[in-house]
């Protein structure tokens, strides 16, 4: 203690030291990737083929989600990757790439701040996502957007994990936009996004 009124005192213990391998076997380990996940991951789902799908889209990123590029797999930047974790080393089989997923307007659809959940048969179904942000970029720099805050899409989505297909399909959109939402499939199969 730094000086207190009165007397100074302290506390001195010895412990153990636990390591995370040490405790493995019944609380997990958490290592980081010798790879990046080649997207700005907000959302992951462990699917039932034991692969892992990442997503997110801009990822909180007010530059990406504004740039011309956003979502262009040409370029490799996507908006979701499916990362098979039983591959032991980074090659072109560690990831799958699912097409970016656009709307008819050709504007990529922003999972950022979506909700998600799983579906009786597997597939994984998001709702809501980031239309605007609560900055806009003016000559290289972020500024406050002169109309509020964030706002969410309409957007309803399912990704399909078939190995044979592994890709996005858009589905009717809901009443009104979600930023993010919980969804959760209910008893009866009909999901709730609130």
């Amino acid at each position: 203690v730094d000086n207190p009124p009165g007397l100074n005192a302290g506390l001195y213990a010895l412990t153990d030291l636990t390591l995370d391998i040490d405790t493995a076997a019944t609380k997990g380990l958490w290592r980081l990737l010798p790879y990046f996940s080649e997207v700005l991951p907000v959302h992951a789902a462990l699917l039932h083929t034991g692969k892992v799908l990442f997503f997110a889209g801009s990822g909180n990123s007010a530059f990406r989600f504004e740039s011309p590029d956003f979502g262009n797999v040409a370029k490799n930047i996507y908006t979701s990757v499916v990362w098979d974790p039983s591959k032991s080393v980074f090659d072109d089989k560690t990831f799958d790439h699912p097409p970016t997923i656009k709307r008819p307007d050709g504007s990529v659809i922003d999972f950022f701040c979506c909700g998600h959940t799983f579906l009786s048969d597997g597939r994984v179904l998001v709702a809501g996502g980031t239309i605007k942000y609560d900055v806009v970029i003016v000559n290289d720099a972020m500024q406050p957007a002169p109309d509020g805050g964030f706002k969410g899409i309409r957007g309803a989505l399912i990704f399909d994990p078939d190995p044979l297909r592994q890709q996005w399909t858009s589905m009717q959109p809901m009443a009104r936009g979600r930023w993010y939402p919980t969804v959760v499939m209910l008893s009866d199969g009909t999901v709730l996004a609130a």
